[in-house]
C-alpha cells in the first residue's frame, strides 16, 4: 500500500521532469534564435 503510493507519486514527479525538460528545450530554442 505505501509502496504503490510512493511509486506512483515517484512517477508524477518523473511525467514532470519530463514536461519541465521539454519546455527548458524549447527556451534555449527561441533564446538560440534570438542571440
Amino acid at each position: 500500500m505505501i509502496y504503490s503510493d510512493l511509486e506512483r507519486e515517484f512517477d508524477e514527479k518523473q511525467a514532470n521532469v519530463q514536461l519541465l525538460e521539454k519546455e527548458i528545450d524549447q527556451v534555449n530554442k527561441e533564446i538560440g534564435e534570438v542571440q
